[in-house]
């Protein structure tokens, strides 16, 4: 988005204050500004798998095996 707006780090009120619309087609963003302007960005949806921080994964494997031990002591 901030790509979009020719600025290096999104910011919610400038975007608010220029961003009508976006309209998303094919693999391309729309962004439709207030002023009538129109611009067109590539747009790919990442996977999550790619979105995840190392501290996210040692944090999701911590309360994988958490989750295991509790159910351990679990009977049915």
């Amino acid at each position: 988005m901030a790509r979009a707006m020719g600025i290096n780090a999104f910011d919610e009120t400038l975007f608010a204050q220029c961003v009508a619309n976006i309209i998303m087609h094919d693999e391309k963003l729309l962004f439709l500004f207030h002023d009538g302007s129109e611009k067109e960005v590539p747009w790919q949806n990442k996977s999550r798998k790619e979105s995840w921080t190392d501290e996210m994964r040692q944090k999701a494997r911590e309360d994988a095996i958490r989750g295991n031990r509790k159910n351990e002591g679990d009977t049915e």
